[in-house]
């Protein structure tokens, strides 16, 4: 049995946010912001979480401001209207888990992922400077590791799925075995033993089919 991948978070005090350091510098990140930024919904932990894990790496160039589809952007400083931010928080997260969705249905619908490769979202190291026109591999490679530049003006969306591809490119048949996306809630873990792939701790649920796939004549407001 493959061993369970153990990226947790937890909450402190909005001014302060702690993650678990395990898994990717990218995964970590983006699980950061799903399981604490989003759910706290303030300006403290959505600044701690730049200038903690994104900048630091360098995965958020110039940015200076939030923004998400059909939502205004917002200013990191001074304080955005609470109201509003919450709401863009709220929205990013739940575009994000869609994304990640389509990789459980039967389809395995990663056509996110293959856009921010073509973009130049999400990069090989080596290639970490230049385009690249590549699609994305379903193999792991362990010997590769990719990173995630998203320049400023993009969704926030957008961010937090090119963290998440980074570590699917290095690491495709971890999340095709094991990634759990929770129909209830959305908290995206590692622990099908535990929760199926479609539970997490606090709603688990028995095997199931995932939930449907969404019809492609009808508009979706997720980023894609």
């Amino acid at each position: 049995m493959r061993p369970a991948l153990a990226v947790t978070t937890r909450t402190a005090p909005p001014q302060k946010l702690v993650v678990s350091r395990t898994g990717t510098r990218s995964s970590i990140a983006a699980l950061a912001f799903l399981d604490g930024v989003a759910r706290l919904g303030t300006i403290e932990s959505l600044r701690a979480w730049f200038d903690g894990e994104v900048v630091p790496n360098g995965w958020a160039p110039g940015w200076d401001a939030v923004s998400e589809p059909e939502h205004e952007p917002l200013a990191l400083h001074p304080n955005p209207d609470k109201g509003a931010l919450r709401a863009l928080l709220r929205d990013a997260r739940a575009n994000v888990v869609q994304s990640l969705r389509g990789l459980l249905w039967a389809s395995g619908d990663d056509t996110w992922l293959g856009e921010l490769v073509a973009s130049g979202r999400v990069l090989p190291a080596a290639q970490s400077h230049s385009p690249t026109k590549s699609s994305p591999s379903r193999e792991p490679s362990p010997s590769r590791e990719f990173v995630a530049v998203v320049p400023a003006g993009r969704p926030l969306s957008e961010l937090v799925l090119a963290l998440l591809g980074a570590d699917i490119l290095a690491r495709r048949k971890l999340y095709d075995d094991r990634l759990c996306v929770c129909s209830v809630c959305g908290s995206v873990t590692f622990t099908p033993e535990t929760t199926g792939r479609f539970g997490c701790i606090q709603h688990p649920t028995r095997p199931r089919e995932p939930d449907p796939e969404p019809d492609p004549e009808v508009p979706s407001k997720f980023y894609r």
